[in-house]
C-alpha cells in the first residue's frame, strides 16, 4: 500500500516559536506515464523548492504569493496532503476520497500533527468530503459541535473560511480550513489572500 511520505523542509526546525507551519492539500494526481511511489511528495517538492515546478502547478505559486514569500517557503514548512496515494491521473485530479482513503487520510493528519507539532496548519481545500471537510472535529466543535465553528471575519458572504484548533502533546496548534488556490477563481484570490494573512497574525 502506497503512502506518501511527508515533505518536511530542511529548514523548519529553524523556525522560531510560533512560526513553524504545516501547509495542506487535498491530494496528489500523477500523469499516466508516471508511477505512483511512497516519494512522490517528496520529488515533487523537491521540484517546487528548487523552483522547478512553479509555472505547471499553480497550486504552489499562489501559495507562496499568499504568504508574500518566494519558493523558499517550501524549506521552511511541513507538507502533506490528506490522502495518501495519487488519487488518479490529471483527468480524475478533482475526485473525492474513498471512505478507506479519507479515514487513512484523518490517522496521517494526527499523527503528522504529533510528530511535527506546527504552531499553526493551513489547509488549502474546504470543499465536500475534502481537505478541511475530510479532517477530525476540531476542539471547539467537540466541545460545542456546530456552534464551535468560526469564521475568518472581514470576508464577504459565501467564502466559508474557518478556523479551529486542535491539543496534542500539551500543545494548541490553530488549523485553517482554506479554499483550493486553483479552484476559488480570480475573483476571490484577493480574498484567499486576506484570509492567509489573518491566520499569519492570529
Amino acid at each position: 500500500m502506497i503512502e506518501h511520505k511527508i515533505w518536511k523542509g530542511d529548514l523548519y526546525d529553524e523556525q522560531p516559536e510560533g512560526k513553524r507551519y504545516m501547509i495542506i492539500g487535498n491530494s496528489h494526481y500523477r500523469n499516466p506515464a508516471d508511477a505512483d511511489t511512497d516519494d512522490f511528495t517528496k520529488i515533487l517538492m523537491t521540484a517546487v523548492a528548487a523552483r522547478e515546478q512553479q509555472k505547471y502547478l499553480p497550486f504552489f505559486a499562489i501559495i507562496q504569493k499568499a504568504f508574500n514569500r518566494d519558493h523558499k517557503l517550501w524549506t521552511e514548512v511541513v507538507f502533506l496532503n490528506l490522502v495518501p496515494e495519487c488519487i488518479a491521473t490529471a483527468d480524475g485530479k478533482y475526485k473525492e476520497p474513498t471512505d478507506e482513503q479519507a479515514a487513512r487520510g484523518r490517522g496521517r493528519f494526527l499523527e503528522a500533527l504529533r510528530c511535527y507539532q506546527p504552531d499553526k496548519i493551513f489547509v488549502f481545500s474546504n470543499s465536500h468530503k475534502k481537505g478541511w471537510r475530510a479532517l477530525p472535529e476540531t476542539d471547539e466543535e467537540l466541545d460545542r459541535g456546530h456552534a464551535g465553528i468560526t469564521k475568518i471575519p472581514d470576508l464577504p458572504p459565501g467564502r466559508h473560511f474557518e478556523y479551529g484548533s486542535y491539543a496534542i502533546r500539551n500543545k494548541k496548534m490553530m488549523a485553517f480550513g482554506l479554499a483550493h488556490p486553483a479552484r476559488v477563481g480570480k475573483e476571490a484570490i484577493p480574498e484567499l489572500f486576506q484570509a492567509v494573512q489573518y491566520a499569519l497574525n492570529f
